[in-house]
């Protein structure tokens, strides 16, 4: 788990893991330079739990906190964690079930409830489930065909494909593709963790700058596949939220789809707000607004059908 100015959400993850079915055998956290007391607050964690190991370090980024976590740790088996998601309590027992009966899956990923920073939901993410489709995605730019916070896989893995590029800024989509291209990768379709969102996490990159980034990623994976990487340049991916309006309109329209009217309602009026006095704001809203209403019809016909 690494962890830069995670304080406010980190005693809901260290929780949901005390709380596995299959208890972990060692909890290696790297403390990448906090400055919100985040790293006291390990150290109280690690005073009454002797499987919670912290390593402080200064601030050098994810790529390098996660390959100092994975090297420190002494087990077969690796799993990822956020220090802001919520791992739901029978994570490591189905996943590490299912590893036991497919030994060829080199990384197993799952679904995900998606979550705004109070903890309500806003939606369900569903990865492809199997190889190929997941492979697909992810020459096409998508790095949440397995959500990172998800995944296990083996020591030994990670070892052959040489761990985090720390060169590359993508480094879950660059992870990703080569463990595809190292064996077979798989994502379980049971919701096994909360996956929060919230503004801090917010990728607010410019798209130009994203697109690049996704692009030099999937060049790379397809020259190492003996492919053409021009196709890289051909990529469609999605748009970006660039403001907090558009974040929030997001969020809104996430939770109308999945029927938590209250949320998308709340999300709507955070979208106006942050809008300010433009006309971006009220216009976001407005259109939240009227899809919140479409998925409320569709809810009720819905109900008297049945």
């Amino acid at each position: 788990m690494p962890v830069f100015n995670g304080r406010e959400y980190l005693d809901a993850a260290l929780r949901s893991l005390q709380a596995q079915t299959h208890p972990y055998d060692e909890l290696v956290v790297v403390d990448d330079g906090s400055t919100d007391g985040a790293g006291a607050l390990l150290d109280r964690w690690a005073a009454r739990e002797p499987r919670i190991r912290v390593i402080h370090q200064e601030n050098r980024g994810l790529p390098q906190a996660l390959n100092v976590a994975w090297r420190a740790a002494r087990g077969e088996w690796l799993a990822r964690m956020d220090a802001d998601d919520v791992a739901r309590p029978h994570r490591f027992e189905f996943q590490l079930r299912y590893l036991h009966e497919n030994p060829d899956i080199v990384c197993l990923g799952s679904a995900v409830e998606v979550i705004d920073p109070r903890g309500r939901s806003l939606s369900r993410g569903f990865p492809p489930a199997e190889h190929a489709d997941i492979d697909a995605r992810l020459l096409q730019g998508y790095g949440s065909a397995l959500y990172h916070p998800t995944i296990v896989l083996r020591r030994a893995t990670l070892e052959a494909i040489g761990g985090y590029r720390e060169e590359v800024e993508m480094e879950d989509l660059d992870l990703f593709l080569r463990l595809a291209e190292h064996g077979r990768v798989h994502n379980l379709l049971e919701v096994l963790l909360d996956y929060r969102l919230h503004l801090r996490s917010t990728n607010h990159r410019r798209r130009e700058r994203h697109v690049h980034m996704v692009q030099a990623c999937v060049a790379d994976a397809l020259r190492r596949r003996g492919l053409d990487p021009a196709q890289a340049e051909r990529l469609e991916l999605p748009e970006r939220h660039d403001t907090l309006s558009a974040v929030y309109a997001d969020w809104s329209c996430k939770a109308f789809q999945y029927h938590h009217f209250r949320t998308g309602c709340l999300h709507a009026a955070n979208a106006w707000r942050a809008g300010g006095l433009k006309a971006e704001g009220w216009q976001r809203a407005a259109k939240c607004l009227k899809y919140g209403l479409h998925c409320w019809g569709e809810s009720q016909h819905a109900q008297i059908h049945r």
